[in-house]
Order: structure tokens, then sequence, then C-alpha cells
């Protein structure tokens, strides 16, 4: 379900006022001479100043980074994700949101059980509202288990108009019978596509359920925005086909360009890659297929660069690949050290040598043993792991994996400390900073021996 949603009148150009010229009197000859020897030399200077930043400037292009919005923190949980292209009748803006039947609230009405909720949207620039309305819903399902389903969704998608420049989206889904009540909120960038002289639209990530081979690209028109959208920005196993699809855009006549696509890691090393050519078009639609079975527990930027002769236009997009990476099938090396944090006695051993057929159950048993309700499908203790390996990741990821780190391992290992005495500036020796565990009685000093901000261990006599 699409709405298109008319936007506003667009503002008018600000007037420029000119800079005052003043005057300075120069009464001697030799100073007369100084100043325009020194005046023309500025201004050959200045003029090639700006003549090497132009080129500069022209090398680096467009170039735009795409944050997800952030998860709610309330209840009806619910997906959202947004996108802008250049339509025909300027940029636009796409808004969707998905939600799952279990999150809402349903009422038995008769013999069919029906949902009352409000979705808002919201486009600002600033304290103005650009964009935006206020859609009722109402849905209603036959059956009892229907209202618990986690595999049928509500979504909506919605189209808005945009001026050009830096907004800020809000998505709110309400019920007013259960007083619920999450909102989400995030920034988005809407280039000016009509300006650029190279550009790219969203990068949007779709079902590729064809013959196009893994690893590779083509020329394919897809309509915007993708009617198989996927809104997560976080991947796992199973593992399905999934394409990353897009439009160029060229200001003058079009040309022949070229895309070339990377997944950086955490280490701003490339993991994935892959290039191909594409026909003059404005738009000039692609789509490739990315690898993502080799990728680890982490972060990722999906990169699209495009080249026409020397211009270069550029998008990005970040990624996470979660837990279920995690497996003796994949990535066995990396999974065991990981694993060797918490391991007890002999746990380690049993499962390098459980038969390829019984790896995944020998896995299941591991975490099982460490679940606090075994009778529930959550386990609680693995869903804390993986968060702290994930915060490790993030934040003391220096050379290395963040969970590799003395640091990332302690926090794994013990959570967060109940107090840090961080020594940055120490005229003593290099900075250091103390993890201080009340409750466990229990203190750890890192120290950045090398300068990288790595913070290993204390080691007596290094």
């Amino acid at each position: 379900m699409i709405d298109r949603v008319p936007g506003g009148a667009r503002p008018a150009a600000r007037p420029h006022g000119r800079l005052p010229f003043r005057r300075f009197p120069l009464r001697a000859l030799r100073v007369q001479r100084f100043a325009r020897c020194f005046t023309l030399r500025f201004a050959l200077w200045l003029t090639l100043w700006f003549t090497l930043w132009g080129v500069v400037a022209e090398c680096r292009g467009f170039d735009v980074v795409d944050l997800p919005p952030s998860a709610g923190q309330g209840h009806p949980r619910f997906l959202v994700d947004s996108g802008s292209y250049l339509a025909e009748e300027g940029p636009e803006v796409t808004v969707a949101l998905r939600v799952p039947y279990a999150e809402l609230f349903f009422r038995k009405e008769g013999k069919v059980y029906r949902a009352h909720f409000d979705v808002l949207i919201v486009l600002r620039d600033g304290k103005r509202q650009v964009g935006g309305d206020l859609w009722p819903q109402t849905l209603e399902v036959a059956t009892y288990s229907d209202t618990k389903a986690r595999d049928i969704f509500f979504q909506k998608v919605v189209r808005l108009p945009a001026e050009p420049g830096k907004l800020h989206a809000t998505a709110t889904l309400s019920e007013s019978e259960s007083g619920r009540r999450n909102k989400v909120e995030w920034d988005l960038v809407v280039p000016n596509y009509q300006r650029e002289s190279l550009s790219l639209s969203t990068l949007w990530v779709v079902g590729c359920e064809d013959s196009l081979a893994v690893g590779t690209g083509e020329s394919r028109v897809v309509a915007l925005p993708p009617s198989d959208w996927i809104l997560t920005h976080r991947y796992g196993e199973p593992i399905r086909a999934l394409c990353v699809v897009g439009q160029v855009y060229q200001r003058n006549a079009p040309a022949p360009t070229r895309i070339i696509w990377k997944v950086i890691d955490e280490q701003r090393q490339t993991a994935v890659s892959g290039e191909f050519a594409l026909p003059a078009g404005n738009p000039a639609p692609f789509r490739f297929r990315p690898d993502l079975s080799a990728l680890w527990l982490g972060t990722y930027i999906m990169e699209v660069t495009v080249h026409r002769d020397r211009e270069t236009a550029r998008r990005q997009f970040f990624f996470q690949m979660d837990e279920s990476m995690i497996s003796l099938d994949t990535n066995q090396e990396q999974s065991i050290d990981l694993i060797r944090l918490i391991e007890k006695p002999g746990e380690v051993d049993s499962l390098q040598s459980a038969p390829a057929v019984e790896r995944k159950e020998a896995w299941n048993r591991f975490w099982k043993r460490r679940d606090p309700t075994p009778d529930t499908e959550e386990n609680e203790y693995k869903d804390e792991f993986f968060e702290r390996v994930r915060y490790a990741n993030e934040n003391f990821g220096v050379l290395e994996p963040g969970w590799r780190s003395d640091r990332g391992g302690i926090y794994i290992q013990y959570g967060a400390p109940d107090q840090i005495d961080r020594h940055t500036q120490n005229i003593d020796g290099p900075p250091y900073e103390v993890w201080i565990y009340d409750r466990l009685n229990r203190r750890f000093v890192f120290v950045d021996y090398d300068g990288f901000g790595r913070y290993d261990l204390y080691q007596p006599g290094r």
C-alpha cells in the first residue's frame, strides 16, 4: 500500500548581500608598488588555491552516508526505514513501516478480531514540518491464532515530495484502546539530485530470488520504492538471497558508467567486493547480489561508488550480521575462539570433536545449559552474551576486533564495570585506565603501551 502525499510550496531563494569594499589610502610610491606586487601575487595564489580546491571537490564529488533508524523502546514494536530518489517532479522521500500482527492489540467484535491504530509519519526541516500525515488503520482477522502471528505483517509505504537538505523524520504507531504508543526518530539526507553532476539514489535491499549469480551485478529496471523492500538492516542465518538496487543520475548527457561495490568491516578492511559496467541512461537503474554468507557477527558498511571518466559518486549504509552467523558450520575457528571466554573445562574440546552431522545440536546444547529459563523460547544468557560482544566490537576495536581485545574480553565476561578511572594525561608513563567491579571485588588495569589506544591488561615489567 503506497500513499503519495503532496508537498507544500518550495521556499523562495534567499537574497545575497554584497560585502562592503574598503579603500586604504597609500601615500608613498614605494608602498604602492609593493601593494600592487603583493596584490598580484596574492590574487595568483588565491586563483591557484581555488582551482586546486575545485579539482579536489570535483574528484570527491557526491558522497552520502545513510544511517538506519534506531529501534523504538516501546510497544507496539515495528520496523521503519526511509529512502530518497529522483522522481519525475523532483526529489522524493519514501518511508515504509512494518509491524507484525502479534504486536497489535486485537479485540473480538462479533465473529472476527479487529485492531484499530493510527500511523503518523512526519518530516521536519528544523522546526518546520515539510511533509507527513496521519493514517487511521483497521485490521480484521478471522481466528485468534492470526492475532498472535509474527509472520503476518501490516506494512505501509508513504511517498513524500521533499526539498533537498537534512531532514528529521518521526514515525509513530499508537493504539487508543490499549493506550500504547511507540515512536521512532531518525535523520536523513535528501540530496539535490538535479544539481549534482553525478549522483546515486538510496541503496535499497530487496529479495533476490532469481538467477542473478552471487557477486555479480547488472542493469535492471526496478520500480522505486521497490515492492519487496527489506526494512531491517540486520541479517543472519538462514541467509536469504539479497540484492541491492538503486539508480544513477547524470545532469549532463548520459554516458556509460562503472559500479564498484564493497562490504567494509569494522577494521575498515574490504570483506567482499565486486564491479560491473552500466550502460548510459538517466536514470540508469542497477542491481547486484553481494555474498554475505562469509561475514561474521558485527557491523559493516555497504559502499557503492559509480565512476564516469574522472568523476565519482559514492553512497553508503550500515548493516549488521547477527549472532546466528556464529556457529560451528560457518566461521568455526572464530566462533570457537569467542566462546572460550565463557567455556567450562572440556566444552570446547567436545564441540570440536563432534561429527559434522551433530555440530548444530552440540552448539545448541552449549547454549541450552546456560539458559536461565529453559522452558521458554528466549535464552536470556545468550542474548546478553552477544549484546556484550556487539558492544565490545563497537567500542574496543583498535587494530583488531573488539571482542579479541583485553578490554573486550573482560567486558564480555563480567559486563560493564561499576566505575572506570581514566588517566589519559599521565606524564610519568603511558595512559591507563582502571576498571572497578565493586560487586565482584575485582579491579583490572589496562595500559595503552603502544599509543594506539588498544589498552592491554597491565603486565608488570613491560
